[in-house]
């Protein structure tokens, strides 16, 4: 790989060094300062000398390109590896559960629940279940009625935005509604969020409403999708869990 040295017009180079230390060149992008340096050093000095020089530049400059490169290496891996680990402790959490079913013998219909809702209390008419998690504070509650005022999805809807404030989102079907509203009255002053479905279905109208925190959102979006698919008519069992 030819070069110009650049002291020329200072130094008279031969073809003969110039060609003996062209390899060198090609280790280092300094190399040409150092053959330079070779060439005005040859005359006066013996060879062992000016080798001698030049190996210890080349380690003293193969030592600072090496080291910087591997310490940032090791930082983002570690990096990597803790992000990896709080999504993995996180998908165990929010998965961590099972659907159970909640059957009401007075007006036949059954719904799943997450089976972290330990405590199920039926209420005095047989209408329907309050079922809780006392470490938390989530709350669902289920219930049914006869559908004596032929309410449809759009009704319901309009007369949930009568009682309700902060909402968040609302749709409403000929015989479906769902409102999602907030309020910050836990008991840490967060936000919860209360999630209110309903369905009307012949002569009888099946609601719930969900209770809990804001922060756990995305994990009830895809237990109220699993609710409002399953939910249904037609049996007359008691309640079981």
């Amino acid at each position: 790989m030819p070069f110009n040295c650049p002291l020329n017009s200072i130094v008279k180079v031969d073809t003969y060094w110039l060609q003996k230390y062209n390899k060198i060149y090609c280790l280092c992008k300094y190399g040409k300062w150092f053959i330079c340096l070779i060439l005005i050093l040859k005359r006066r000095i013996k060879m062992k000398k000016v080798i001698a020089i030049l190996a210890a530049s080349l380690v003293l400059l193969t030592s600072c390109v090496i080291v910087k490169p591997v310490v940032n290496q090791t930082s983002s891996e570690s990096s990597l590896a803790t992000e990896s680990i709080s999504s993995s402790e996180q998908s165990e959490v929010t998965a961590d559960f099972d659907y159970k079913t909640y059957a009401n013998a007075r007006y036949g219909f059954t719904v799943p629940y997450p089976d972290y809702f330990t405590s199920i209390t039926e209420s005095d008419n047989g209408d329907g279940a309050t079922l809780s998690r006392s470490d938390t504070g989530e709350e669902l509650k289920v219930w049914g009625a006869y559908n004596i005022d032929n309410l449809t999805g759009k009704a319901m809807l309009e007369e949930a935005k009568t009682r309700v404030s902060q909402i968040v989102m609302e749709d409403a079907q000929d015989d479906s509604f769902y409102i999602l509203y907030q309020s910050g009255n836990d008991n840490e002053g967060g936000t919860i969020n209360f999630f209110e479905y309903g369905l009307v279905k012949n002569d009888m109208v099946v609601r719930f409403l969900f209770r809990y925190p804001v922060e756990l959102e995305e994990q009830y979006d895809d237990i109220i999708k699993q609710m409002t698919t399953e939910l249904s008519f037609g049996t007359s069992e008691t309640a079981k869990s």
